[in-house]
């Protein structure tokens, strides 16, 4: 697998790097490995190889989704941290830039001096005057090597890689409050399922008590019938301090006051069929990891080739120039200015082998995130083809698990039926409502898993999550 090219978002931008004067060029090597991407996705090869959509959010049509994640967008500290990290290598990059340019101090200085005399005839007097001293230096160092040009290259890309890092964040926190919001309706549905098993608990167990006053049966039947009640209350609750926790972590992502009160959706969506979802080799224009990881790699290179540099000579152009005078108007006498100009050549001769070390701690550098490249374009694909892998496990069962619940359900119906008539025992209708509850509440985290497995290949795939995000990377 060779050196892939980086997101979209910062290609052009990385590209510019090298047009600087004098910037070396970042050196093209291969990784460990000869990995290329397939045609098409090997977990489904039947998915359409059309463009993924601009902004995933919509396949779920969802316009309470839709809203928080905005909101998020907003509020959220982590993505607010992401941007302020952002604006520190952005200034980090101007910083290093204004090695390039040459340093220019001016220094004023206004002096009232006093002096006493004595003359040849005894006379003591006393002498004021006023001294102004206006001088100049200018400091340049001529980069004829691309010394400091490659440092400069080397910042920028690093302000490029922050870029990504607030791409790679601002994905992941609309992955994350979408999830949240699915696993909200979930535990909702899930404590409504346990409303349900309390009311058919608290049925059954009259039907046993009134049979048990007629003498139809024991009060063996009474206490297992009250026992399931009692459970079943138990998982109410507990059903309840899921929605609850559920909320509030939702309310976090928001930036919101973890009151445990908002509002979402009645029901987990639809997941349609998976539309196009772009080619294999496509992935690493989207993913924003990768492009980081990528401009990285050519800062380490950069700083590799500056490293280098400081072997060679430093050549510099020295400048200064001054005027002293009595008068502040006589400044502008240019007659009486002083100025020099100093152009100096320093060769490094011995520095205890510090600069050399220096060369090979950054190809050493170089070399990590040459290899951390490339394991993170191919986690990129694993990420893709598991999430696209599980999403037909799941939706499989899915159906197998909805088929088990239309048989739960009609199980429990025939033992309720032959209970009344008193022909099964009471184990058995308690054993029917159960596996009832247990197959309704693995269809509900089924469908819980398939949706956040659905945002995990949207969040693999990369790309904005909405379009306001989308407009927000331009």
């Amino acid at each position: 697998m060779r050196r892939q090219g980086p997101s979209s978002v910062v290609a052009a931008s990385l590209s510019a790097l090298a047009l600087g004067a004098c910037t070396p060029a970042v050196p093209q090597r291969a990784l460990d490995g000869d990995v290329p991407p397939p045609q098409a996705w090997s977990a489904n090869e039947d998915v359409s190889a059309q463009p993924l959509t601009d902004a995933w959010i919509e396949n779920f049509e969802d316009t309470r989704l839709a809203e928080l994640v905005d909101i998020a967008n907003e509020r959220n500290p982590d993505l607010r941290i992401a941007f302020a990290r952002f604006e520190q290598s952005r200034a980090s990059a101007k910083i290093a830039f204004a090695d390039r340019l040459p340093s220019l101090n001016a220094t004023f200085t206004s002096t009232r001096l006093q002096s006493r005399f004595t003359a040849p005839n005894g006379i003591v007097g006393v002498v004021r005057q006023n001294q102004f001293v206006l001088s100049g230096e200018v400091n340049w160092e001529l980069d004829v090597w691309g010394r400091v040009a490659a440092n400069v290259a080397a910042a920028d890309a690093d302000y490029l890689a922050t870029q990504a890092d607030l791409e790679a964040a601002r994905l992941s926190l609309g992955a994350n409050v979408t999830r949240s919001y699915f696993e909200v309706i979930a535990a909702a549905e899930l404590l409504a399922l346990a409303k349900e098993t309390v009311t058919s608990f608290e049925r059954s167990l009259r039907i046993v008590e009134s049979r048990y006053r007629r003498g139809i049966t024991n009060a063996l039947d009474v206490r297992l019938a009250a026992n399931s009640l009692e459970g079943a209350n138990a998982l109410e609750v507990q059903r309840e301090s899921g929605l609850d926790n559920a909320r509030r972590s939702l309310e976090v992502l928001l930036a919101e006051y973890p009151a445990g009160k908002i509002a979402v959706s009645q029901a987990l969506p639809p997941l349609e069929p998976l539309q196009g979802l772009g080619l294999p080799a496509e992935l690493l224009n989207r993913r924003p990891d990768v492009a980081a990881s990528y401009v990285r790699l050519a800062a380490a290179d950069y700083r590799v080739a500056a490293s280098k540099r400081e072997l060679l000579p430093a050549i510099n152009l020295n400048g200064s120039s001054g005027n002293q005078t009595e008068a502040f108007s006589d400044f502008l006498d240019f007659d009486s200015l002083v100025w020099r100009i100093t152009e100096s050549l320093t060769q490094p001769l011995f520095q205890g082998g510090r600069l050399r070390n220096n060369v090979k701690l950054n190809k050493a550098r170089a070399d990590e995130a040459l290899a951390t490249y490339a394991r993170t374009v191919l986690t990129a694909f694993q990420e893709v083809e598991t999430a696209l892998a599980n999403d037909r496990f799941l939706e499989e069962r899915e159906a197998f698990l909805a088929a088990a619940v239309e048989e739960a359900a009609a199980a429990q119906r025939l033992a309720q039926q032959q209970y009344s008539r008193g022909l099964t025992q009471i184990l058995n209708l308690l054993d029917s409502q159960r596996r009832e509850l247990d197959s309704r509440n693995q269809l509900i985290d089924i469908r819980l898993a398939r949706a956040q497995n659905r945002v995990n290949l949207y969040l693999a795939l990369g790309g904005p999550v909405t379009r306001s995000a989308s407009e927000a990377s331009l």
